[in-house]
């Protein structure tokens, strides 16, 4: 690449996904103000060890089975390894019976559970809930375990009451200030 006398800035742009986590990768600057390129003036050289994400970890669900918007599932995830200078790490906890809806039941938090209720899963799929968490490190990078779980759905004449008390729970606990 050739520059202009003077003073000028150069950028290498990397593709997003290209340099894989754990492994290092040296690069090399060489210029020279000579016509021959076998002359190098200056050269200049950089080694980085590329993060990796946090690996090796499992969610579970107690229980494994309940009924939806009644059953209290707690789900729970450990076992989580990464670079000691990559800690603390953070979780987003989610369910879905269709992966394109997912519902984040614990937005990103130092917090390894979440106690909550679940809506019920298809009947096509016999009613199975997947339980993902996402495991972030302080640099972004990310992993995921899966779990399911069985949640049938709510006898309708118990619907109205579940409906009810939701609302006075929600309008219970805000803060219209």
């Amino acid at each position: 690449y050739q520059v202009p006398a003077g003073t000028s800035i150069v950028e290498l742009a990397i593709a997003s996904g290209s340099l894989v986590g754990g492994n290092s990768y040296t690069f090399v600057l060489s210029a020279t103000y000579s016509s021959d390129p076998a002359q190098v003036d200056k050269y200049e050289e950089i080694t980085v060890l590329m993060n990796e994400a946090p690996y090796g970890g499992s969610v579970v669900s107690t229980p494994s089975a309940g009924t939806a918007l009644n059953t209290s599932f707690l789900f729970e995830t450990t076992d989580w390894t990464d670079d000691p200078e990559d800690i603390p790490l953070q979780y987003i906890i989610s369910t879905y019976a269709d992966e394109s809806k997912k519902s984040i039941v614990q937005t990103k938090d130092a917090t390894t559970y979440v106690e909550t209720t679940v809506g019920q899963g298809l009947e096509m799929n016999a009613y199975r809930v997947f339980v993902e968490v996402e495991a972030y490190d302080i640099y972004g990078a990310m992993d995921s375990a899966t779990t399911n779980i069985t949640v049938s759905p709510m006898d309708a004449s118990l619907l109205a009451n579940a409906a009810d008390s939701a609302l006075e729970d929600a309008f219970a606990e805000s803060d219209p200030v």
